[in-house]
């Protein structure tokens, strides 16, 4: 496993990986909504499983009905 799979990725990074901003991140906490995260001390950090986790729930298959 890699370091970054052990101790996770700042939100920085984790926001880069999801196409969003900080801001978002921090306002999906607040709201208890986005990826899973663990708080170590005052940061928050994200492991790249989680992130690939939440990406896949957010997928919307289309229906066809054309």
């Amino acid at each position: 496993m890699s370091t970054q799979g052990l101790f996770g990725m700042d939100e920085k990074k984790a926001a880069v990986k999801l196409g969003v901003s900080v801001h978002t991140l921090r306002m999906w906490r607040h709201k208890s909504r986005g990826p899973v995260y663990a708080r170590i001390g005052r940061r928050c950090v994200y492991i790249e499983k989680d992130l690939d986790a939440f990406l896949e729930s957010c997928r919307i298959k289309p229906v066809d009905g054309a």
